[in-house]
């Protein structure tokens, strides 16, 4: 999967936990960080209303376990 600036994303915080993730729009690619301005934030499955809306996210396949869980998903 090759993650484009402008592709909007949803970032889930931890593997195997679907509750706690960002949705954003991606603003820069690196080889070590996906950056991106969050839209909407969920926390344990409650929308939070003040949150740092400017978030980074590494890539896929550059942490354990990314192999058996989509840590990142394209939306649009």
């Amino acid at each position: 999967m090759e993650i484009k600036i402008n592709d909007i994303i949803r970032s889930y915080d931890f593997h195997f936990n679907t509750e706690c993730y960002n949705v954003g729009i991606v603003t820069n690619v690196d080889e070590d960080w996906i950056y991106f301005t969050s839209h909407k934030k969920v926390w344990m499955g409650e929308e939070v209303e003040d949150f740092d809306s400017h978030m980074r996210t590494a890539p896929i396949g550059s942490m354990m376990l990314d192999e058996e869980f989509e840590r990142i998903s394209i939306l649009a």
